[in-house]
């Protein structure tokens, strides 16, 4: 599946779209044929971090108790391990740094009560019946 854009950034954001795409029909494939006494082949291996990502999430971590005390419940922008732009109006500044640094990863997160909220996923439980 192939959408077409002229925006760049779009672009870029729709060819990572299809490559995800393309890896969980992979992964579809490889689930079909799990066998149920093969419960180490349910196991998928934790992606590759990237570098970029971390570092900025790094700079978000140590930055966060000044940027609690400034900007709390406000969406910041970090690129380069800087507070790069904020703003309460988190479509605003995507807009805003999507201009900026197009094609560029920059962490945008809304700065909250703690750093980092928890994720819950909610699991489903296979129960296998007796014979």
């Amino acid at each position: 599946m192939t959408l077409q854009t002229n925006d760049s950034s779009s672009q870029v954001i729709l060819q990572r779209i299809d490559a995800i795409i393309s890896e969980l029909q992979a992964l579809k494939r490889q689930v079909s044929t799990i066998q149920p006494d093969e419960p180490e082949s349910l196991i998928v291996p934790p992606a590759e971090e990237d570098s970029q990502v971390e570092r900025e999430k790094n700079a978000y971590l140590q930055l966060y108790p000044q940027l609690k005390k400034q900007y709390a419940g406000q969406y910041v922008a970090i690129h380069n391990s800087q507070l790069v732009d904020h703003d309460v109006d988190y479509g605003a500044l995507f807009e805003r740094i999507d201009d900026r640094f197009p094609e560029t990863f920059v962490w945008l997160t809304c700065v909250e009560a703690e750093p980092m909220g928890t994720i819950v996923v909610r699991s489903p439980r296979f129960v296998r019946e007796e014979a």
